[in-house]
């Protein structure tokens, strides 16, 4: 039962898909430096890039013109070192930094369609993208600087890298070492991808008896792919115990009891709306699996591993402190193949059932437009970057430092999103990440002493812990950040 041709001419699918990239373009820079806010995690990696720019070094300012390298960071230097490039280019800005993130945005959702064009065809990777241009998500975590998104765009280089390979019929050393080179920067850019890389060995391994391998095909592949991880581990791992780091990434939020956690997030999947959606998306893909399977049809090594690393990634958030974002990458994945999965749902009922046959074939469509549609209202309205198009914190932020005396020295006490703004480098900052990290600690007897001309804190922050701050009283609020002057 062949799916029903839609868009029409190749001037008409090009002009929907121009439409599409749009879209994209438009919520991926509209109030850019406002929604999402600016956050912990990104104020640490703002800071990374930019001394990456000035220095080459990641390592973040604790005193004036005294630096700590950030061992435990948790983005290598595909994020950091385009960020770093645009801070350069355009200055010192949460604007310049974010400026950054609309390029892998874009990149991302190109990479996407390009992916599902070769595997799929026109119609699916338009469908694809549609869904993939409309989902919230996309813009709640790739406007921040943040790992998700180039890691995702990294991914898709390799599977379209491993695409060739298969194409090609496994030959060409040319071919594996592109695979490992594509692959490489993949597991830098952030911990959790690394299993990019482990689900492309798996699938390549489960079909290892149809391979042609060669020696030099498998050292191409390594060597290619080793040499992007050693410049990170040259850059990661600083004078820091390598094994200290690993045992930070396997747990990086310190989770107490890894059952009790595990079983939490099991049941969120039942009682919370974005686990929900992701649950159904995956239990869709499994579906039509089988059936393909069942029917002994020809899957793709390209979409096993995406399959794969899907399911990685959500047996690796079972055991995290629940937050939604580390379902993200799944949750695109099993976007991008949603339209093909349906597809082969809608043929299996059309066989079966004679009442809707002549239906059938339209209901990936009308299923992808409700999606698009309710997520398009989600975008708009009901979803975490909807929630502040209408808010003012970073222009608050701006107007505040901008009569902010530069030789007046200031204390950033755990507030690294708020360092981007300061007109000086007339700044000292303690930040704890985790109970068991801090950075600038031993600057924090400089407070005691009173020395700093003022301190920025969280509200919180100063309410837990007044009593370190005896010699300074409340000046004024800085957007969500109070600060206090010398006494």
């Amino acid at each position: 039962m062949p799916a029903p041709a839609i868009f029409g001419s190749k001037t008409t699918y090009f002009a929907v898909l121009a439409a599409l990239f749009a879209v994209v373009a438009f919520f991926a820079t509209y109030k850019l430096t406002e929604s999402p806010p600016t956050w912990y995690d990104e104020g640490i990696y703002i800071q990374v890039a930019q001394s990456f720019s000035e220095r080459g070094t990641q390592t973040i300012q604790v005193a004036p013109d005294e630096f700590r390298q950030v061992d435990f960071l948790t983005v290598g230097y595909p994020l950091i070192a385009p960020v770093a490039a645009s801070l350069k280019l355009f200055g010192n800005t949460l604007l310049a930094a974010r400026l950054s993130m609309v390029l892998f945005i874009l990149l991302c959702a190109a990479s996407a369609w390009m992916l599902l064009y070769r595997l799929l065809g026109r119609r699916e990777a338009l469908l694809g993208l549609m869904l993939l241009a409309t989902f919230p998500i996309l813009y709640g975590n790739g406007k921040n600087v943040l790992g998700e998104v180039p890691g995702l765009f990294y991914s898709m280089l390799a599977l379209l890298a491993l695409h060739r390979l298969q194409t090609q019929r496994f030959e060409g050393v040319e071919n594996y070492a592109l695979l490992g080179l594509a692959a490489g920067p993949v597991a830098a850019t952030k911990p959790i991808f690394m299993l990019m890389p482990l689900a492309i060995g798996l699938v390549l391994l489960l079909h290892i008896q149809s391979i042609p391998l060669r020696v030099k095909h498998i050292g191409a592949a390594l060597g290619a792919f080793l040499a992007p991880l050693a410049l990170w581990g040259y850059l990661q791992f600083g004078q820091v115990d390598p094994s200290a780091i690993l045992a930070y990434y396997a747990n990086p939020y310190g989770v107490a009891s890894i059952t009790g956690t595990v079983m939490q997030n099991l049941l969120g999947f039942l009682t919370e709306t974005t686990p929900l959606y992701c649950a159904a998306l995956m239990l869709l893909w499994i579906a039509a699996l089988v059936i393909r399977l069942y029917r002994k049809e020809s899957i793709s090594l390209v979409e096993e591993s995406a399959f794969v690393f899907s399911v990685l990634i959500l047996i690796a958030y079972l055991r995290t402190a629940g937050w939604y974002r580390y379902l993200f990458e799944a949750m695109v994945f099993a976007l991008m193949f949603a339209p093909h999965s349906l597809q082969i749902l809608s043929e299996t009922v059309g066989r079966h059932l004679a009442s809707v046959r002549p239906y059938a074939t339209h209901g990936t469509i009308v299923v992808v437009a409700g999606l698009v549609v309710m997520q398009f209202y989600q975008l708009n309205y009901a979803s975490w970057v909807a929630e502040h198009y209408d808010t003012t914190r970073t222009a608050d932020m701006i107007e505040y430092f901008s009569t902010f005396p530069p030789t007046k020295s200031i204390f950033v006490y755990n507030s690294p999103a708020a360092v981007i703004f300061l007109p000086t480098k007339n700044y000292y900052q303690y930040i704890q990440p985790t109970e068991a990290i801090s950075y600038g600690e031993e600057q924090l007897p400089l407070i005691a002493e009173g020395i700093p001309d003022a301190i920025l804190i969280a509200p919180d922050a100063f309410e837990r812990e007044k009593a370190r701050f005896d010699r300074y009283e409340e000046g004024g609020n800085a957007a969500a950040y109070l600060i206090l002057e010398r006494k």
